[in-house]
């Protein structure tokens, strides 16, 4: 790939190097779909909509690479015309217009993945490199366009998840995989507890699942794979007579988006990440508390008013949480859980050091999205 820097991204530094003399900062913006998610403090709006070109594509190595301000709509469209797919299942939450989902940046920014995480891995595990513009207006290229490319710390996968406080992502690389030959999705009555069980047993031997889920009343299995795979894997478990609802495979679309009805109460809703296989579920009906669980058991959506209590659960479990509340009505234009502000949850001692100090090394002026990951920064 060319090494010049293209007029859009000449501009970003200049404007970046403008914002450190003057001491100004900026908030990243690409489709605003997940403006709503994370609410920086301050600063001027900076816009990834330029960086809309997709750099390199050669389907029979399993790699993309694309600017920043590609959508995700249209990276899948791509991606589906060669039979490929992302792994992780980004979410796709619904902006000021229709065909507006999301861009790829604010996909590595926010590591969002959907069902599909714990079996195919989360965004993290597919990037293999990108290119940044520091908050010193440095233009820095991390990682590469194949797995075995990295020496040392791995720069690119430390900003998955970061929020954009560490820089403006301008272009990603990721490795892509092959659609499945079959998708099966079945659904039965029964207990969260139950299905965890019987889960456990799946795990002693290869199976072909790809998303596991509870409502509260119900269990949701998807199998995704060959076709001999995924009817034998539904024969042997007896799950050819548990379908019992129309359209089951809309129910992963809508966990994938956060557009079911579970997400569109009124009460503060809250994710809660645990270990694999954890229950919660009867802890969660002792308190008269609804709950979606999804990952097999290592993420709940869940929604309540008890701050402390969810606090105390998640600590007791090894886990982590965050809350998304919807904070006034400029919000409710964003569907699902992207309509609130995000509280995450406790971030202290070494772990706030760690990232205070990769904010000093990546960004010491305060440049981007300040206060969007914590308040200190």
């Amino acid at each position: 790939m060319s090494t010049k820097l293209t007029p859009p991204i000449e501009k970003l530094i200049e404007q970046v190097k403008q914002a450190t003399e003057l001491g100004s900062s900026y908030v990243i913006e690409g489709h605003a779909t997940k403006s709503a998610i994370w609410k920086p403090e301050k600063g001027d709006l900076l816009s990834t909509k330029a960086l809309n070109q997709v750099v390199e594509y050669d389907p029979s190595e399993l790699v993309v690479t694309v600017q920043a301000g590609v959508s995700i709509v249209a990276l899948e469209a791509l991606l589906a015309e060669s039979g490929q797919r992302l792994s992780f299942e980004p979410p796709l939450y619904a902006g000021q217009s229709p065909e507006n989902k999301g861009t790829v940046g604010g996909m590595i920014a926010s590591g969002l993945a959907g069902p599909r995480r714990p079996w195919s891995g989360g965004v993290r595990d597919s990037v293999l490199g990108l290119h940044l513009i520091s908050g010193r207006g440095e233009y820095l290229r991390f990682g590469g366009q194949v797995m075995k490319n990295v020496a040392g710390y791995d720069v690119s996968r430390l900003m998955v998840g970061a929020m954009g406080c560490l820089g403006l992502i301008t272009q990603v690389s990721l490795k892509v995989q092959p659609l499945p030959q079959g998708v099966s999705c079945y659904s039965w009555a029964c207990s969260t507890t139950e299905l965890l069980d019987r889960y456990a047993g799946w795990q002693r031997s290869m199976n072909p699942i790809s998303g596991l889920a509870h409502d509260g009343s119900r269990a949701y299995l998807r199998l995704e794979g060959g076709l001999d795979s995924c009817s034998l894997f539904a024969s042997r478990n007896d799950l050819t007579r548990c379908t019992g609802i129309k359209n089951n495979g809309d129910f992963w679309a809508g966990l994938r988006n956060h557009s079911l009805p579970f997400f569109e109460g009124d009460l503060p809703l809250w994710r809660l990440s645990v270990p694999p296989l954890t229950d919660l579920a009867s802890v969660l009906e002792s308190h008269s508390v609804s709950y979606l669980m999804d990952w097999a058991g290592a993420q709940y959506w869940v929604r309540a008013e008890q701050t402390d209590f969810l606090r105390q659960l998640v600590t007791q479990h090894g886990g982590s949480f965050c809350s998304y509340s919807c904070t006034n009505e400029s919000d409710l234009n964003v569907a699902g859980s992207a309509r609130g502000s995000v509280a995450l949850g406790d971030m202290n001692g070494s772990i706030l050091l760690i990232h205070q100090r990769l904010k000093s090394a990546y960004d010491p002026n305060g440049v981007f999205n300040v206060g969007a990951l914590h308040e200190s920064f």
